[in-house]
């Protein structure tokens, strides 16, 4: 996890604690699935984020993972990179989602 910057802090009624923006599938070739994607904390309050992803193949798990975050600081976009299964295995799809905090 890489922290990339600051956002405003607006977690409220109509706005969530933490958001998810970017998702993006690649592969490394010869070795794993990856998902790169940033995370905003929109409160003013540290957070301990889970993260689901599911890695999937023609809507057909491949495999889930599940992330736990280190603490990410009130208003901070942090990067990082989830992992997925082997390249022996075809994903086409990786669906992300907050677990907590939701």
């Amino acid at each position: 996890m890489t922290a990339i910057g600051s956002v405003p802090i607006t977690a409220g009624p109509t706005v969530p604690i933490a958001v998810i923006d970017n998702a993006t599938l690649s592969v490394i070739p010869g070795q794993r699935w990856q998902v790169v994607l940033y995370l905003d904390n929109n409160s003013g309050t540290p957070i301990n984020p889970v993260i689901e992803c599911r890695f999937t193949n023609s809507g057909n798990v491949v495999q889930t993972t599940t992330a736990n975050l280190p603490a990410v600081s009130g208003g901070q976009r942090v990067g990082l990179t989830i992992y997925g299964p082997a390249t022996t295995l075809f994903v086409d799809r990786a669906d992300c989602r907050l677990l907590s905090p939701a």
